[in-house]
């Protein structure tokens, strides 16, 4: 449903089922059937022993998502409805989740299928389903697409899952309650979430917001919503499904009860949708007087020019954007030599940059100006650029005062949005995270320092700022928050390793001594070897990739052909952290040809990866290590080096955890002692 606007524009419609076994007409369901339907695809179905194929005029455009702990098999679409038909027993078993999704007939085509991929990572995959989405463009202004979801979850060794589990009901006095038929009481306990009606109400909330933020990204008002017109207050009725079933009686000439239905509906809501552009209009009108844009003729004469000279429409989101671009810019082009080219692309950069920094100057004076004339009790002073600019937003969009809980919300808003930005600047690149976070807050810091020292700025009086640059004082304060931010990202991250870690090892006590950058070592070859390394793995080395593979692989790596290894070896990610721990497991084959033995030396020359963790290729053993873990990483030390890496680790944090535990013991009999001895001076004391 729209929200603004009332013409032929994007719409909310997400419709969902159960695919059962056991189908409502009484025949037998095939979840291959439904995938081949909506697909196109010639699908061949086990169970039944047919193949099932449904022509389409247009051919659909289909992708398969999975989660990290799925086997590679989910992505071949047979392979996987015919798994699901294996797992599911019950003659009336539900075999797949399906929803029927609108997509806004605004976006273009590349736009809509990143909107449902986004979509369906977010709400589905990330909560461990397998997504397989079949877009439609059968028809114009018809544009949806169809996602069926794996019902059962997946564990983390990428076996099936349980989708409940039962739980005995106790009596007071804990026993189980024994039934008449012998059977113990008991109850249903769902192993997902997925079920729920909250979780429902949820994902139709995520699709009405990843939506809006699609059209605004497009520079359409429009915006939808996911409430029914009664919770809205709106009197129009809502439309039924009408289906190409009903659609095609009706263009052979026949009568059908939906279409006609509609017709109705549409005639009664054509008649509310007059009256509701009169109200509205009304109350617009009503509303404009008291919040409206205040520039000056200078500064809207200025805006006009930066717009015809930057090509963009001049808002606060589109000038940091466009700054973002300039600075990349300006990085790639540091790298390349000297030429009247560059040194025009850099006056072309120097030229725009002061054109943004006056737009935003402009910006931030109008929204003071709209803050003092509307919020006089407000600490503008107290406020950064960006809750500014948000607060006045939210104002004018929304016709009315912002009360102080609103505000403190806005505030929490940005700065979950500026963090935000921060972690997917990071995790865009995430090789070594811990150490590239490090290495660009020491550089932010370096920077800061002799910006304020070339300035004269004393932090501790603001009058000493008076005659800085507008540019530099930009500058720095975006500097100070993205210091800020990059802190909060570590601090997040280091909470979600340790969580992670007491999930991957509960039992192992020392955990607690690991550094973050150790942390993440652990973490990242639970992500190369798809499980969670025991001791039992360290006894009996075993390598992901047999010599073969890792040649072909490296040839590949050389040649940069990231399609072509995708392509061949689709269980291999295309990250610094998989890489890294592929070319550490290379490291110790002695059968790899020559060729593939510089390849991987002169990797580890431009990039050594066990440098960051403080671990050379000698000595790694300390002999005061746990004996055990000691003699399997000896044992196996010509197998492979990442299993000496992370062996090593283990003894050293070992060791560091009884050191800890060993200075702890003598604090703790030092206090003990010291407390027996005031006791014992007490009671000597003359009472009085």
């Amino acid at each position: 449903m729209l929200r603004k606007g009332e013409n032929i524009m994007a719409i909310f419609h997400l419709s969902g089922q159960i695919i059962s076994r056991s189908g409502s007409n009484g025949k037998t369901r095939s979840s291959v059937a439904c995938a081949a339907y909506r697909s196109g695809e010639k699908l061949f179905d086990e169970r039944s022993q047919e193949t099932k194929y449904y022509t389409r005029s247009i051919e659909p455009i289909t992708k398969i998502l999975a989660p990290e702990n799925s086997p590679s098999w989910v992505f071949d679409r047979e392979k996987l409805w015919n798994e699901v038909e294996k797992v599911e027993k019950r003659y009336d078993a539900q075999l797949a989740r399906e929803f029927n999704i609108a997509l806004p007939n605004e976006l273009n085509a590349k736009e809509q299928e990143k909107l449902a991929y986004e979509f369906c990572k977010k709400a589905f995959v990330d909560k461990g389903m397998v997504a397989d989405i079949c877009i439609h463009n059968d028809k114009k202004d018809n544009s949806h697409f169809h996602v069926m979801l794996t019902i059962r979850p997946f564990k983390e060794n990428g076996d099936w899952g349980a989708k409940a589990k039962k739980e005995y009901i106790l009596d007071k006095d804990n026993n189980k309650i024994k039934l008449k038929s012998g059977q113990y009481k008991s109850k249903k306990i769902d192993s997902t979430d997925w079920n729920k009606k909250e979780t429902m109400q949820l994902w139709r909330k995520q699709w009405e917001v990843m939506t809006n933020k699609a059209l605004k990204n497009n520079g359409i008002s429009e915006v939808i919503t996911c409430e029914s017109n009664k919770n809205l207050g709106n009197e129009k009725q809502p439309t039924i499904h009408e289906g190409y079933i009903a659609r095609d009686i009706n263009s052979k000439g026949r009568e059908s009860e939906k279409v006609n239905n509609n017709k109705v509906i549409n005639e009664y809501n054509n008649t509310v949708i007059d009256l509701g552009k009169y109200k509205e209009e009304k109350k617009t009108h009503d509303n404009y007087k008291k919040f409206y844009r205040n520039f000056s003729p200078k500064e809207k004469g200025i805006l006009k020019n930066a717009a015809k000279q930057l090509k963009i429409f001049i808002n606060y989101e589109n000038v940091n954007n466009r700054i973002d671009q300039l600075k990349k810019w300006e990085k790639s082009l540091s790298f390349k030599d000297e030429s009247i080219g560059k040194t025009n692309k850099l006056n072309r950069v120097d030229k725009e940059e002061k054109i943004l920094s006056e737009a935003i100057k402009i910006l931030e004076t109008e929204s003071d100006r709209f803050l003092k004339l509307n919020y006089t009790s407000l600490d503008i002073s107290s406020l950064n650029i960006d809750e500014k600019i948000e607060i006045v937003n939210t104002t004018v969009d929304n016709k009315k005062i912002l009360n102080a809980d609103e505000i403190l919300l806005l505030k929490d808003k940005v700065k979950a949005d500026s963090l935000e930005k921060s972690l997917n600047d990071i995790f865009d690149n995430n090789t070594r995270f811990t150490k590239s976070v490090k290495e660009d807050i020491e550089h932010i810091e370096t920077v800061f320092s002799a910006l304020v020292k070339k300035y004269n700025i004393d932090l501790s009086k603001p009058e000493t700022a008076k005659n800085v640059p507008d540019k530099i004082l930009n500058t720095l304060e975006k500097m100070f928050n993205r210091k800020v931010d990059l802190k909060s990202s570590l601090k997040i991250i280091n909470n979600m390793y340790d969580i992670k870690l007491a999930k991957m090892y509960p039992e192992w006590e020392s955990r607690v001594e690991l550094e973050l950058e150790e942390k993440e070592l652990f973490i990242m070859s639970k992500e190369y070897f798809g499980k969670t390394l025991m001791p039992d793995d360290f006894k009996n080395v075993t390598c992901k990739y047999n010599s073969y593979q890792q040649e072909e692989i490296l040839n590949i790596l050389d040649i940069d052909n990231n399609e072509k290894l995708k392509d061949k070896y689709p269980d291999f990610k295309i990250n610094g952290v998989y890489k890294n721990m592929f070319y550490m497991e290379c490291h110790s084959n002695e059968k790899l040809n020559e060729v593939s033995k510089n390849l991987v030396n002169n990797y580890f020359h431009k990039d050594n990866f066990m440098k960051d963790i403080k671990v050379s290729e000698k000595g790694l053993i300390n002999e005061k290590s746990n004996p055990t873990i000691k003699d399997h990483v000896k044992s196996n030390s010509e197998k492979s080096l990442l299993f000496d890496v992370i062996g090593t680790l283990i003894n050293e944090i070992d060791q560091r955890f009884q050191e800890g535990k060993f200075e702890n013991d003598i604090q703790k009999k030092k206090s003990q002692k010291k407390k027996l001895q005031n006791r014992k001076k007490r009671s000597q004391e003359p009472s009085l």
